[in-house]
């Protein structure tokens, strides 16, 4: 964020149920529609018309919602680590594979002590080592302030539930059904992604209409920003610079 605020108006969100947003109870609160209308809320608030969404993790899934729904809002999409739905949706249906790497996530639905099990594993995680005492102690507020059943309720209200097939909806759509996306696009995977399998990337263009760019990271798993901090950050300004794009 440091590196892109130097050059663009950096916006970092909270979601719904996190730190110090609102934490409204029940499922039907985060669905992907209700956290693509905050995106455009807070796009909204800082008098923009557009956009360039960057997310990672559940905040990827997030950005591509946004991106297929909200596509005159989208300047630039950028997904750290987090494939397009689709390409989950699909291999779910017969890649045991995935299926197993989707263990957690069905364990958020079916586990009825899942939220607090959540709650006290984030409150009780060490320090990252590269934490400065002031990052950490904001950290640590945060992880204090976190709803732990809000977290569940997201994938309760949006992940795929077996009996997988083509049919199956997940993230408010299915399959056949999810808008493809017009702006350009950013993403960058790590190989050794813990929750999705290598194959969930294949025919990713076909969701894409805008410039798709893939960069696949060799030994790197689900957090490329943590993990090579180095190496995604110039990569995120290079294709910035190269796409043509600017603060909108």
């Amino acid at each position: 964020m440091v590196s892109l605020a130097e050059e663009y108006r950096v916006v970092a969100m909270s979601t719904r149920g996190t730190d110090k947003s609102d934490k409204p109870e029940g499922v039907e609160h985060y669905t992907m529609a209700k956290i693509s209308s905050d995106i455009d809320a807070i796009i909204a608030h800082f008098g923009e018309e557009r956009a360039i969404i960057v997310g990672q993790d559940s905040g990827g899934f997030y950005a591509w919602h946004f991106a297929m729904t909200y596509p005159e809002r989208t300047a630039r999409l950028v997904s750290v680590g987090t494939i397009h739905p689709a390409g989950l949706l699909r291999e779910l249906v017969d890649n045991e594979e995935q299926q197993q790497a989707s263990t957690f996530q069905r364990g958020m639905q079916e586990n009825p002590n899942a939220g607090v099990e959540f709650g006290a594993r984030m409150r009780s995680r060490p320090a990252n080592p590269g934490d400065s005492p002031e990052l950490s102690a904001l950290r640590e507020a945060a992880y204090e302030r976190l709803d732990a059943e809000s977290i569940v309720n997201f994938y309760k209200a949006n992940w795929p539930r077996p009996p997988f097939s083509l049919n199956t909806q997940g993230f408010g759509f299915r399959i056949g059904e999810f808008p493809h996306v017009q702006a350009p696009v950013l993403l960058i995977y790590g190989e050794e992604s813990g929750p999705f399998k290598p194959q969930t990337l294949n025919d990713t263009w076909r969701w894409v209409d805008g410039t798709l760019t893939v960069e696949v990271l060799p030994e790197v798993g689900h957090g490329p920003h943590t993990q090579v901090p180095e190496i995604v950050t110039p990569r995120i300004m290079r294709w910035l610079a190269d796409i043509g794009a600017d603060a909108e």
